[in-house]
């Protein structure tokens, strides 16, 4: 019962983290598409550009066409990101952030 009881607090726990780790925002790009943005740690990164990206749990996929961002810092794990993606989670910029927006 006990191990039942931790395990629900640290899921709990987990869920509200994750929460305020990451916000989304809907935004219109030109043309009149709909994007979405995600401000969040970066969790995971591919070894180079493409591939999957893990942003406050949130996986995007960068492709050759994404713009990265790096003028307020390195895109390392653990590192404050925005990442603007459209559709399924394709990811179209990742910005680094300061760290005090994911604060």
């Amino acid at each position: 019962m006990k191990i039942k009881n931790t395990l629900s607090r640290t899921l709990i726990a987990s869920v509200v983290l994750l929460s305020a780790l990451t916000s989304v925002q809907m935004v219109y790009a030109k043309g009149g598409g709909r994007q979405h943005r995600v401000l969040g740690i970066l969790q995971s990164r591919p070894a180079g550009k493409v591939g999957n990206w893990v942003v406050g749990g949130t996986t995007f996929v960068a492709t050759s066409r994404t713009h990265l961002d790096r003028e307020e810092g390195p895109l390392a794990v653990g590192a404050c990101v925005k990442v603007r993606f459209s559709g399924t989670n394709t990811a179209v910029e990742i910005d680094s952030e300061p760290a005090s927006d994911c604060a």
